[in-house]
């Protein structure tokens, strides 16, 4: 479990660091000129969040680029929810069942950087990607065994009696590895061995959510007010978000269950629906949230 764990983990930040490299100051361009409405802006997030394969990117970037006031704190907002959504595509090609290829795409990657340099970030990037792979597999061979253990039981049982249990779990472990991918991950690994039910799964997947926007309230600290207040939003958003769903779950459930029949399937449509309607929702009242911030947060101007 450890040795899947890890290679989840360093294929992820692998991932997220090569692709990172790849788009450079150009798209920091590219994306301020895509950002000039909100609904731009959100599909802005998406694409940027999509390419780097990581939200965490995407939201520190924009600390970065509020703080020397390159964008204005409404517009991105509007990035960082496009940004929620973005990740969850790597949910999808995680339940696309490639693990068994994963020996295949490591040797490609290894090809490629050794042998070319002009092909070496490809080859880290499979690379990467062989290391997801292969992480998710034994991960969730590991997992088999826990249906046996007491703990285990005992910690389903506390995720029956109260959702609010599965939100802090989801938190707190995204909060531990700084990534909700790899906890996504985790999700569709218990999932897939049968070990948590779509029910029991869900309250998770919003603590998840939640516990993915830690890393940038941690590099917001060394920011000014701006992008501490763009950071203070990010969470807020999330937890909101969390709150609209979780009376919710029952028709969430009922709605990934129509989708696929994929236990992780289920939970990459869980993540995308969850974020996009919640997207969707809140996109309008983000103007409430950022004023409501700006109180607790002034800036010098202020």
């Amino acid at each position: 479990m450890a040795a899947g764990l890890g290679l989840l983990l360093l294929g992820i930040r692998g991932l997220s660091s090569s692709l990172s490299r790849l788009t450079g100051t150009l798209w920091q361009e590219r994306l301020l000129f895509l950002a000039r409405s909100p609904l731009r802006a959100v599909a802005a997030g998406v694409a940027f969040t999509a390419l780097t394969q990581s939200s965490s990117v995407t939201t520190i970037l924009l600390l970065g680029m509020v703080e020397s006031r390159l964008l204005d704190l409404s517009r991105a907002a509007a990035i960082a929810i496009g940004a929620n959504i973005g990740t969850t595509l790597t949910a999808h090609w995680m339940a696309a069942g490639m693990s068994q290829g994963f020996l295949l795409v490591l040797t490609a990657g290894g090809i490629l950087f050794l042998l070319f340099s002009p092909t070496r970030s490809a080859g880290r990037i499979l690379s990467s990607l062989a290391a997801v792979l292969w992480g998710l597999e034994a991960l969730q061979k590991s997992l088999v065994p826990l249906a046996r253990s007491a703990a285990f039981q005992v910690s389903l049982g506390f995720l029956q009696q109260n959702p609010f249990y599965g939100v802090a779990g989801g938190f707190l472990l995204t909060t531990l590895v700084l990534s909700s991918t790899v906890t996504i991950g985790i999700l569709q690994s218990l999932r897939a061995a049968r070990l948590l039910t779509l029910s029991q799964a869900l309250p998770v997947l919003y603590g998840d959510n939640i516990g993915t926007t830690t890393d940038a309230l941690l590099a917001s600290l060394a920011t000014g007010p701006r992008g501490r207040q763009l950071a203070l939003f990010h969470f807020a958003f999330n937890a909101l978000a969390t709150l609209l769903f979780l009376p919710l779950s029952s028709w969430l459930g009922t709605a990934v269950a129509f989708l696929t029949s994929s236990p992780k399937a289920q939970i990459a449509w869980a993540h995308t629906l969850f974020n996009l309607v919640g997207g969707a929702v809140l996109l309008p009242f983000r103007h409430l949230l950022l004023g409501a911030i700006a109180r607790l947060i002034r800036t010098k101007e202020e």
